[in-house]
């Protein structure tokens, strides 16, 4: 019986049911085809974790890839979302505390999947915080680096004015002149 309940819920895309009733084989009769059944509670673990990720209930989604990981240890596509999450998670930890952390973790990311989640939105804005927090100590130079960082990632003018700034404070502090000719107001 909870064999065909669990494949008539699975047929129509509801997971948690699916989970629950191949938990209920598991406990109750633990011989009843147990390649099938692992597979089936694999394939439910990661598609309940797609729709927590899809959510945005991404501890769940973790939570339920390493069940997944747990009966199958090699499958490299479930470890990969499973990596993903962490590391975003790992972002989401640091932003605002750490930017050098934050903007390496999200150029890890980055590399790895550019589409993933608002990672090219993060990256920039990683860069610029990070700038803005050079700028209010003074370390014009290095400023400037973060924001060309964040205008390579995707170019704003907004970004592009806090560079000038930066560049010409940095010149400044150099002591030299800044010369108008040499100061970039547009994006590279």
């Amino acid at each position: 019986a909870y064999w065909a309940t669990a494949q008539n819920a699975a047929r129509a895309g509801r997971w948690q049911e699916v989970l629950t009733n191949l938990l209920l084989i598991q406990q109750t009769d633990p011989t009843f085809n147990p390649t099938e059944v692992t597979d089936q509670l694999v394939a439910a673990y990661v598609n309940l974790a797609l729709e927590k990720d899809n959510a945005d209930n991404l501890e769940e989604a973790l939570a339920l890839y390493e069940k997944a990981l747990a009966l199958q240890p090699a499958a490299s596509d479930i470890q990969r979302e499973r990596d993903l999450i962490e590391q975003y998670l790992d972002v989401l930890a640091y932003t605002g505390l750490d930017w050098p952390i934050v903007i390496a973790q999200l150029q890890e990311l980055y590399a790895l999947e550019p589409d993933y989640r608002d990672i090219e939105q993060r990256l920039q804005e990683a860069h610029v915080g990070y700038a803005d927090q050079l700028a209010g100590e003074a370390a014009w130079c290095a400023a400037q680096d973060e924001y060309n960082e964040a205008i390579s990632v995707v170019s704003a003018p907004e970004i592009v004015a806090q560079r000038y700034e930066a560049q010409k404070e940095c010149q400044l502090a150099s002591g030299a002149t800044p010369d108008p000719a040499e100061l970039t107001e547009t994006a590279p």
